[in-house]
């Protein structure tokens, strides 16, 4: 007969990472008043807990924006380190807005050095859930605006909008051999 022993640890990935990070990390993330406009935010460091309707009301206002749901520990093919997804964004007209799905100290706070905006990350104490797919499936909700299509786009990383428009999602962004970003779609 087996024994099934939980825990209070979280697995990163499964929850948000919140309740594992240190004091000092605790101190740079600033979960946002869901009314905040986070369109005149800069990158100081901070990462910046935010809704869905948030960044939807923001890239209203933005003729050309890649939003990507970053994953810091995400060893696939379609996770991109920051900066090559910020350089994919220069060469293509893009502004970058970069939502990371938990937290993971160790990486969020250098990479996003290599980012133009600040690094966001879903406010799990508005949506109140703790657990990665329930949040993220309120979250892009809010962001889709509950369009039709949200289920089907749930497990995508990447979307372009044009003025809060959804023109395309799923992009697969490669360096080519000679070094110059391309896009494939799948």
């Amino acid at each position: 007969m087996g024994v099934l022993l939980l825990s209070s640890c979280e697995i990163t990935g499964l929850f948000s990472g919140y309740n594992k990070l240190s004091r000092e990390d605790k101190m740079k993330i600033v979960f946002l008043d869901s009314s905040a406009n986070i369109c005149e935010i800069e990158n100081d460091g901070k990462i910046y807990a935010i809704t869905g309707e948030q960044l939807r009301n923001c890239i209203e206002t933005k003729e050309n924006v890649l939003i990507y749901e970053w994953r810091p520990s995400c060893p696939s093919e379609t996770c991109y380190p920051l900066a090559h997804v910020q350089k994919y964004c220069n060469s293509h007209g893009l502004d970058l807005y970069v939502v990371a799905a938990y937290y993971n100290a160790e990486r969020m706070f250098i990479e996003q050095e290599h980012i133009s905006n600040p690094l966001f990350s879903v406010n799990e104490k508005y949506y109140k859930k703790r657990v990665l797919g329930k949040y993220i499936k309120l979250f892009k909700g809010d962001l889709l605006n509950d369009d039709k299509s949200t289920e089907e786009l749930w497990g995508v990383n990447t979307y372009i909008f044009n003025y809060g428009k959804l023109v395309d999602h799923s992009v697969k962004i490669v360096d080519d051999t000679e070094g110059q970003l391309k896009t494939i779609e799948f």
